[in-house]
This record gives structure tokens, C-alpha cells and sequence, in this order.
């Protein structure tokens, strides 16, 4: 699951998320069991066909960040795909038209190769 902390830095408050969304390349450890998961949601929803993982786990992270009462500055995702990235990054797009609100969204992909 997600965790979450508030963190100081040069006086302001910044909630912070951390969360290891487990790349779909590696479900071969989990549906050996060696962590304990087979059978969870994570591979439920995996084999409820391709995607239907990428879209609960946006809708997720949407629900996080639109939060009014529990506000986030920085959602630090890890394990993350390329199909899992795009789809995240145009849900965060099409969620920018909320300037009323001061929101704005962008997503920052690090790592070297593209294809995990």
C-alpha cells in the first residue's frame, strides 16, 4: 500500500507519497508466491486481462491526488511501466483544467530503459 508523510523543507509542508505499484513484467514473482501475493488484487486484477491493472491503479492515484482534505505535493511511484506511465500521464493531464484550484499536474519519468 501507499505511505504517506508530511515533510519540512525550508519551512513548507510537503505531503509526500510513496508507493511501489509493481511492474506487470515482473508477475512472474508474484504468481510463484515468493512475496506472499498470489492471489491478491495485484494478481486478480492482472489476469482480468491487460490493462484492467493500469486503470484501477490510476484510478487510484487520481483519488489520491484530488483529495481536497488530504492534499499531496509529490507522489513518488516505483516499479512503474511504460503503458502504466502514459495512461497516468493523461489522466493527470485532462485533470489540469482545474486552475480555480491552483492544481497542476506533471509527471516525471526516471530510469533508463523504456521498456520496463
Amino acid at each position: 500500500p501507499p505511505v504517506g508523510a508530511e515533510v519540512k523543507v525550508a519551512g513548507v509542508i510537503l505531503h509526500v507519497v510513496s508507493w511501489n505499484v509493481l511492474n506487470k513484467h515482473y508477475m512472474k514473482y508474484i504468481e510463484r508466491d515468493t512475496q506472499g501475493l498470489s492471489g491478491s488484487t495485484i494478481s486478480v486484477l492482472h489476469k482480468a486481462g491487460e490493462g484492467h491493472r493500469e486503470h484501477r491503479l490510476a484510478e487510484i492515484i487520481m483519488e489520491m491526488v484530488l483529495d481536497k482534505d488530504h492534499p499531496k505535493n509529490l507522489l513518488c511511484l516505483q516499479e512503474c511501466w511504460p503503458e502504466f506511465l502514459d495512461l497516468l500521464e493523461d489522466r493527470l493531464r485532462a485533470a489540469r483544467p482545474d486552475r480555480a484550484a491552483r492544481r497542476d499536474f506533471g509527471l516525471l519519468r526516471t530510469g533508463v530503459e523504456r521498456t520496463q
